[in-house]
């Protein structure tokens, strides 16, 4: 119930003309507010499906705890983020190049990270690139 009328306030401040910079959620640092500009990409964590890895630019790690894929999609900006595979969500600014089966990110301080292009995900994400 509490989380239905946060989703209203949110759908409503949306509809307003209000642009929503960031989201609220609990992670293991406790209830966090993760801001749209400093997620690099977002992966399944490996010890619990149902956790969720938010990748940030100064190198940090934020584990968002127990939510979707599908709800984590209805929370970030479609415009900014892509779905590319079935664990892993990407953000336009984090793409440094991409072939048909992968995504190689520019992370600070990191050498190269790649992410698996899906291939029902791929259509959709070339058009979303271009």
């Amino acid at each position: 119930e509490r989380l239905e009328k946060a989703l209203a306030k949110a759908h409503k401040q949306i509809s307003d003309g209000q642009k929503k910079t960031f989201f609220t959620w609990n992670t293991n640092m406790g209830k966090s507010t993760i801001y749209f500009e400093e997620i690099l990409y977002i992966s399944t964590s490996g010890i619990d499906k149902r956790d969720k890895v938010v990748h940030l630019k100064n190198n940090d790690e934020l584990i968002l705890k127990n939510i979707t894929i599908e709800k984590l999609l209805s929370l970030i900006p479609q415009k900014q983020f892509k779905q590319v595979n079935k664990a892993d969500i990407v953000s336009r600014k984090a793409i440094q190049a991409y072939t048909a089966d992968e995504i190689v990110l520019k992370i600070p301080g990191k050498t190269k990270s790649v992410l698996s292009l899906g291939d029902s995900f791929r259509k959709n994400f070339t058009a979303w690139v271009s």
